[in-house]
C-alpha cells in the first residue's frame, strides 16, 4: 500500500510513495480506457518526451517514446529501458 494519495477526477486516483531514491506510484481509472502518465525533459511538450501507457486489456504497462502526434510515432522504448518495477 502506497501513502499517500490523491484523487484527480471521480474516477481516477493517483497513489504515491517516495522510498529513497524510487519514486511508486500507481494510477486507478474506474472505467474503460487506457491511461497514461508523460515525462517531459525540456519544454513541458509531449513530442520527444517519453510516457508510461498502461494498457488494460493487455494488464501492463511500459515506457513509450512520443516522437509525433501519429499513434505510429508513438512505440515503446527497447526492453533494456523498461525500468518499470511491479
Amino acid at each position: 500500500n502506497l501513502s499517500q494519495s490523491e484523487s484527480l477526477l471521480d474516477d481516477l486516483s493517483l497513489y504515491f510513495e517516495v522510498i529513497g531514491d524510487t519514486l511508486c506510484m500507481r494510477l486507478e481509472y474506474d472505467n474503460e480506457g487506457w491511461i497514461g502518465l508523460g515525462f517531459s525533459s525540456t519544454d513541458g511538450r509531449m513530442v520527444g518526451s517519453t510516457a508510461i501507457i498502461g494498457l488494460p486489456d493487455a494488464k501492463e504497462a511500459k515506457y513509450y517514446a512520443l516522437d509525433g502526434m501519429a499513434e505510429s510515432m508513438i512505440t515503446p522504448l527497447p526492453e533494456s529501458e523498461q525500468t518499470l518495477l511491479e
